[in-house]
């Protein structure tokens, strides 16, 4: 008598064949969530950046119409002549030098450290950490 060699089941994946799967997964993950949290960063550092020169626009416009720049406590809805728009979660300030020929604007944001500082007297935008207002300007 001839025996008929017995098949084998294959109607499912083995644990070594799901551990492997799993592991590919975890990699891609490991190295796709640190790229996109850094894409979310420079994402809001842009809209802080678009931010500060939005504010400087709307200072430049009032001095144009009205002679004068204008100071601004810390507010997210600031109006300089007219509403400024900015971020939702994006703190924005402008202070007026001694004789008040220029500005300064500082931006925080939760998302970022520090606060980014654009002065009108010496080129705009600022590097992130000059941190606040010169004492003069």
């Amino acid at each position: 008598m001839s025996r008929r060699p017995r098949r084998r089941r294959e109607d499912g994946f083995t644990l070594v064949e799901l551990l492997v799967v799993v592991a590919v997964v975890a990699l891609l993950a490991a190295v796709a969530v640190p790229v996109y949290l850094h894409q979310r960063d420079g994402a809001v550092a842009v809209a802080v950046k678009q931010d500060l020169k939005a504010v400087a626009l709307a200072e430049e416009t009032h001095m144009t119409d009205e002679r004068a720049y204008l100071a601004v406590p810390a507010t997210t809805s600031p109006v300089i002549g007219t509403p400024v728009e900015v971020d939702d979660e994006t703190t924005v300030a402008v202070v007026l030098n001694a004789d008040a020929s220029a500005y300064c604007v500082t931006a925080t944001h939760p998302d970022l450290s520090g606060a980014r500082v654009l002065v009108s007297t010496r080129g705009g935008l600022q590097d992130p950490g000059v941190g606040g207002c010169p004492a003069s300007f």
